[in-house]
């Protein structure tokens, strides 16, 4: 179970927004576990029925700071095997029609240990920092990722990379 201390929740939904089907919602807590300092969740929504929440579009946006993002697991499905790993993420979504149309997060991790797919190698990276994107194209998907630094023990330290 996972408990949020300090917990501000707040509803933006004035009148004449509320017409147009345009909502706002925040929350910050501190999570019991997984990260020492609050989270900050923050979306803009899109939609009148919430019966059919799948036309509904927007963003949502959230920031954990000092966080164990192994710790995580527990609630996220990452795409690989993440062992260990401690720093700073923030992350935008933006969604239409049920699915992410786009998804950029700027991280700053140290320690990561991790096992990729495909792989039973683990792998150990002192820092790992940088933007990712990833985008759905109307024919494909589209990944970038721009200032990206990775240092290893073994004398990898990519400063400034970019895909």
């Amino acid at each position: 179970a996972l408990n949020l201390d300090k917990l501000n929740l707040a509803l933006e939904n004035p009148a004449w927004d509320s017409l147009r089907g345009h909502h706002n919602f925040s929350l910050r807590a501190i999570p019991s576990a997984a990260t020492s300092k609050p989270i900050d969740i923050r979306g803009r929504v899109f939609g009148k029925d919430v019966s059919q929440i799948e036309s509904w579009h927007g963003s949502v946006y959230a920031k954990a700071d000092g966080t164990d993002i192994a710790a995580w697991r527990n609630w996220l499905d990452y795409p690989f095997d993440l062992r260990e790993g401690h720093g700073a993420a923030q992350f935008w979504v933006d969604f239409a029609d049920s699915q992410v149309e786009r998804f950029t997060t700027d991280v700053a991790l140290d320690k990561v240990v991790t096992r990729l797919p495909y792989s039973d190698v683990e792998n150990s990276f002192n820092r790992i920092a940088g933007r990712l994107k990833w985008i759905r194209q109307k024919d494909g998907q589209e990944i970038q990722g721009e200032g990206i630094k990775v240092v290893t023990s073994d004398d990898l330290n990519m400063r400034s990379g970019k895909f």
